[in-house]
């Protein structure tokens, strides 16, 4: 039975989906001018195999956070999505693997147990992002609904943007 491209990367996975992807060509003898063309997607669908495999990971290991895992565990990641298991559980939550940020753009997988308090910083750092972030756009839309209201209109785009852009000045909104 043939290996399938995801099976592949699962193997080859270094912690870096580029490097995990040129290695897959790479084993696979393909040649260097498709590889240019190629890397990008490879990269992409190297990247969504470890998000599925994590998904996986965690709803197996989170299924039953008091308990043991069912059959699959977490092999290599976590995300920053999914409940911890139980503090009862202590043996199954400090056996999880956590993706810490490290110099330049990567990540790698550390046990918790293994974790240092950079690590966990780091980690802390990586998690606040994307809440951030959601947060500043829930204030973009609070700021929308003040505005349509405030004009007594359907949506934005029935305001001048002048207006709307003095509004937003004042508002002191990003």
């Amino acid at each position: 039975m043939t290996e399938s491209a995801s099976d592949r990367a699962r193997r080859l996975w270094d912690n870096d989906p580029a490097s995990t992807a040129r290695k897959l060509m790479d084993e696979l003898h393909v040649p260097e001018e498709a590889i240019g063309v190629l890397l990008s997607w490879v990269t992409d669908r190297v990247r969504a195999t470890v998000r599925t495999d994590t998904r996986h990971a965690e709803e197996d290991a989170w299924a039953n956070p008091a308990g043991k895992p069912r059959e699959r565990r977490a092999v290599a990641y976590r995300t920053q999505t999914g409940a911890l298991p139980a503090l009862d559980n202590l043996d199954l939550l400090l056996s999880l693997p956590v993706l810490v940020p490290i110099a330049g753009d990567g990540r790698q997988a550390v046990a918790w147990r293994d974790m240092t308090v950079a690590d966990h910083k780091a980690r802390i750092g990586m998690l606040r992002e994307p809440i951030t972030t959601t947060l500043e756009t829930i204030s973009r839309h609070e700021w929308s609904i003040k505005e349509i209201k405030r004009h007594g209109v359907r949506c934005l785009g029935d305001i001048d943007p002048a207006l709307l852009r003095a509004d937003l000045t004042e508002a002191g909104l990003k």
